[in-house]
């Protein structure tokens, strides 16, 4: 019998834990969401970050967003199968990446650089 671990993460804790390595298995649906699900995503983490659209009422020692689960399954090599939650996590990741891209346009090459020892 498998054994059942619950875990309640951050968000920040799930994406920046150096271990995780995601996988979403060929049984999943495709990504589906359109601009209707994306902005509804977007409304709701704008409306809890910038309550009453005033920044200074967050109070992130205490506010808590819930994203909803994300399950996974820890198959043979290691990898975390996503089995539920795939699309919101999909979405957050593409949301970030859309972050870094548009306000840090030369940290990757700048880390590139470093990398590759050239002394940028």
């Amino acid at each position: 019998m498998s054994k059942l671990n619950i875990d309640q993460k951050t968000i920040r804790e799930l994406l920046t834990d150096k271990h995780a390595d995601f996988l979403i298995p060929d049984y999943q649906r495709p990504y589906a969401w359109g601009e209707d699900e994306c902005a509804t995503l977007w409304d709701d983490l704008f409306a809890f970050s910038f309550p009453n659209d005033d920044f200074e009422q967050f109070d992130s020692s205490s506010d808590e967003y819930f994203l909803g689960p994300i399950v996974t399954f820890k198959n043979g090599e290691g990898k975390l199968e996503i089995i539920d939650g795939q699309q919101r996590l999909t979405t957050i990741m593409l949301l970030l990446r859309a972050f870094y891209d548009k306000f840090v346009p030369g940290l990757s090459l700048l880390y590139l650089a470093k990398t590759l020892g050239l002394g940028i």
